[in-house]
């Protein structure tokens, strides 16, 4: 097997993996599903992040946050230190 990195990317660096920590997201929690620990993906985001009951994240499901679709804002801007994507990183 050979690995391949992207410009100055190496095996050491620290990259953002948000589609990848998606999917494994995605799986961990059909088996929660299938194990009964959670209704379904249809289940409101904000029966686990309970600083959302009271606003209007309130109706994010579990499955919009899955699809990418649930409204939030956020600026996916990778140059600046104090923003949305680096604050993510920590």
């Amino acid at each position: 097997v050979k690995e391949y990195y992207k410009t100055e990317q190496s095996a050491s660096m620290h990259i953002n993996s948000f589609s990848m920590a998606k999917s494994i997201v995605s799986l961990g929690l059909s088996v929660a599903i299938s194990k009964g620990f959670i209704q379904g993906v249809d289940q409101k985001a904000s029966d686990y992040i309970t600083e959302w009951k009271e606003d209007g994240r309130s109706e994010i499901t579990l499955r919009h946050l899955l699809m990418m679709t649930s409204g939030l804002a956020w600026n996916e801007e990778y140059a600046g230190l104090f923003n949305e994507t680096t604050e993510a990183y920590y």
